[in-house]
């Protein structure tokens, strides 16, 4: 994602890399600064939703052949943009024989709005499950889309609490006026995995 974000909001960034891998792989949230925070507030607040116990990428979720090499805030406030970086590395500390680095868990973004406009989504990496939690035809088993779902839950409301709840950020249409950013309702995991070609390619 490359939208600037409008005053009063701001754009997180997760950036994961796989042992031996050839290109990172990115999660990315755009937020409300519902409590006009600083960039490093936000930051911290986010990664503690995400990272924190019982949250989407909390460590003891991903393989350790897994590694979150940095969290990435650009804020917003008034008109000018500040950011705020870690670099502390997050290894996994589950131990999993995970698919293809191509193969993503895709969690949709819902809101109120209709239109294609109106939807997103997060594409986890394949660290994040062992390749016997997805069937012969690329359907992840009930027990594991639960369990994934019960995490994403707990992050989306998790990020309210902190005051930095979750939006679609919107890219500039062609004509009109720049659509406001729109509060996310609900994370939806999906059953079907999905695939990221380009984290292939050398």
């Amino acid at each position: 994602m490359t939208v600037t974000p409008p005053p009063g909001y701001g754009l997180y960034t997760q950036t994961f890399t796989v042992t031996g891998g050839a290109h990172k792989q990115v999660i990315t949230a755009g937020f409300a600064n519902v409590g006009a925070q600083t960039a490093f507030n936000c930051r911290v607040n986010l990664s503690n939703a995400f990272n924190g116990a019982g949250g989407l990428t909390e460590p003891s979720q991903y393989d350790s052949s897994l590694t979150q090499v940095q969290t990435y805030v650009l804020l917003n406030t008034g008109g000018v943009l500040t950011s705020d970086l870690s670099t502390v590395a997050a290894v996994g500390t589950a131990t999993f024989n995970t698919p293809s680095p191509g193969t993503s868990i895709v969690i949709l973004r819902r809101t109120a709005m209709a239109g294609r406009q109106y939807r997103g989504h997060i594409a986890l990496p394949a660290g994040f499950i062992d390749e016997t939690e997805v069937n012969e035809a690329g359907f992840l088993l009930p027990g594991t889309v639960t369990s994934i779902q019960t995490k994403a839950s707990f992050t989306l409301g998790r990020m309210t609490t902190l005051l930095v709840p979750m939006v679609l950020l919107h890219s500039p249409p062609l004509s009109g006026p720049l659509p406001a950013p729109t509060a996310v309702t609900s994370l939806s995991v999906t059953n079907l995995v999905g695939s990221q070609r380009r984290r292939l390619r050398g």
